[in-house]
């Protein structure tokens, strides 16, 4: 056998041993790509900017791991109510404002009292404070969700907690309510003069108010109403917080309907409301 013979027998044999190798570490990086290629989405937003959402970071959605606290907005004067909507479900609390109180926030059993007004145009300050509350109270920090509602215009029983529990899903929903508004703004942002009754607020404020006959130009999206109940999850409360001290200064004037600031707020965290099967009866 000459020289050459050799030299190809062994480059031939070197390649045999070398072949599995390279065939197994191919199939490696293939498998490793295919299950990152579906971890990540490109979706762009309505300004144009292009936003990475990771989709492999899902939640399990076990119901086991939720647990849902009834926040009841009322005000002073309507205080004749709390004792028998404190007996209805001890998962609850009562919340309001009591501006001369000296902190930001006050928890007495079921009762929370809030540094801020009291009246109609003082609401989106009340429920941010609320949130905030919530957020930080250690009492509170099993919360996984709140579903706020009204304590003269919303009816709701021992099995109100149950049933929201048992919504399909619960763990994963960050935001919803029985009753969506402005449906056809669904994951859109609308300016003035577009969007809802930019009016809704008058007659409803005392006669010094800022809000009293000032139309409310800010922007709209879909709201969950809230004479109808609203749910957020722990998640939405942490950014709703991050916003309520960032921009507490400007909140008086910059809102007049607590349930579409909560909307506005989340949908530039990328959080759309849910519409959710009947809970309770509200005010619609």
């Amino acid at each position: 056998m000459t020289k050459t013979s050799n030299l190809s027998m062994t480059s031939f044999n070197s390649i045999m041993i070398w072949l599995p190798i390279i065939i197994l570490f191919s199939l490696l990086i293939l498998v490793s790509q295919v299950n990152t290629s579906g971890s990540s989405v490109k979706v762009v937003n309505n300004n144009g900017k292009t936003i990475v959402l990771n989709k492999r970071k899902h939640c399990k959605c076990e119901k086991s791991n939720v647990k849902i606290l009834l926040v009841i907005m009322s005000c002073f004067k309507n205080r004749g109510l709390w004792e028998k909507l404190k007996k209805i479900d001890s998962r609850s609390i009562i919340f309001y404002g009591n501006p001369k109180q000296q902190d930001e926030y006050f928890l007495n059993e079921q009762i929370l009292s809030l540094k801020c007004g009291d009246t109609y145009d003082h609401l989106p300050h009340k429920v941010l404070l609320m949130i905030k509350a919530i957020t930080n109270l250690t009492i509170f920090s099993d919360i996984t969700h709140i579903f706020k509602i009204d304590d003269h215009d919303t009816e709701f029983d021992q099995n109100t907690i149950d049933n929201i529990t048992n919504i399909k899903n619960i763990s994963c929903l960050h935001y919803g309510g029985q009753r969506l508004q402005n449906y056809e703004f669904y994951n859109k942002l609308v300016k003035f003069p577009r969007g809802g009754d930019r009016r809704w607020h008058f007659n409803k404020c005392p006669v010094d108010s800022y809000w009293e006959t000032k139309l409310y130009k800010g922007p709209y999206t879909t709201w969950a109403d809230g004479g109808c109940g609203y749910i957020l999850s722990r998640k939405s409360m942490n950014f709703i917080t991050e916003y309520y001290n960032s921009h507490q200064d400007e909140i008086l004037k910059n809102h007049i309907y607590e349930d579409v600031m909560i909307a506005v707020i989340l949908f530039h965290h990328h959080i759309l409301g849910t519409k959710i099967q009947k809970i309770i009866k509200g005010d619609k």
